[in-house]
């Protein structure tokens, strides 16, 4: 998600909607790999930037694009996310969420240098919402500062993005490469209910449910990530191979 319009260090104008990051990762493509196959690996946000690619761009796939990660993503249904809440709680603060981004959005100087800073409240609710296992205080330190690095009035400007997220009939495409599908068992933003989803919608896909894992689950179990994603990279080849 880092790599992202607006996350981490690229703070591009224009608008935030999935289907613009989806136009952004064809222009990175074609400007640092123009030829030869790809392997795309997309975690949250990322998951359904290749999602909207496959929506916009379905003759990559299969040619250029050989293999797809999709890491503790989701096809749709966002809004129905309780974060760990019950559901009726879960929905109201959905609804007020956008509202809330916004008005801080309006302070977004302020509130970012806070962000910036830290504090325990930052810490508890990244411990919380990323990881589910009891990972080094360090590590939810460092996640805790690599989220603040997105300014706040970029979150406000997607978060309406979530909700129209829906991509389950754009999936069909990664039917035509190699697919891994990832999530970690108690992630709270992109449950496992998710991921099996997007596996229903593409016959063949790879589902790998990490133990005792949340929505960081590459920073949390990096261990078993990086075995599935070099057992992805390997099909991948062997089925391109294959084919030709």
């Amino acid at each position: 998600g880092r790599s992202l319009r607006g996350n981490g260090d690229l703070t591009l104008p224009g608008p935030r909607r999935v289907w613009v990051l989806a136009h952004d990762l064809r222009a990175v493509i074609d400007a640092v790999a123009p030829d030869g196959p790809i392997v795309l690996v997309g975690h949250s946000m990322g998951g359904m930037t290749i999602m909207a690619l496959a929506d916009q761009y379905p003759a990559l796939f299969g040619d250029r694009i050989i293999g797809a990660a999709l890491l503790s993503s989701s096809p749709g249904r966002l809004a129905e996310v309780t974060i760990g809440a019950p559901a009726y709680t879960g929905r109201i603060l959905h609804r007020l969420a956008p509202g809330f981004f916004a008005a801080l959005a309006r302070q977004a100087e302020l509130v970012d240098k806070s962000r910036r800073v830290g504090s325990d409240l930052s810490y508890v609710l990244t411990k919380r919402l990323a990881f589910a296992s009891d990972v080094p205080p360090t590590l939810v330190r460092f996640a805790a500062r690599m989220l603040a690095q997105t300014p706040i009035d970029v979150v406000a400007d997607f978060f309406p993005a979530f909700d129209a997220h829906d991509k389950l009939s754009a999936l069909s495409v990664l039917q035509h490469v190699e697919t891994l599908v990832m999530v970690g068992s108690h992630d709270l933003l992109t449950p496992e209910e998710h991921s099996k989803d997007i596996v229903r919608a593409v016959p063949g896909a790879e589902l790998v449910v990490v133990p005792n894992a949340g929505h960081l689950l590459a920073l949390e179990h990096p261990e078993p990530v990086n075995r599935a994603l070099r057992d992805l990279v390997e099909r991948a080849r062997r089925t391109t191979g294959a084919r030709r």
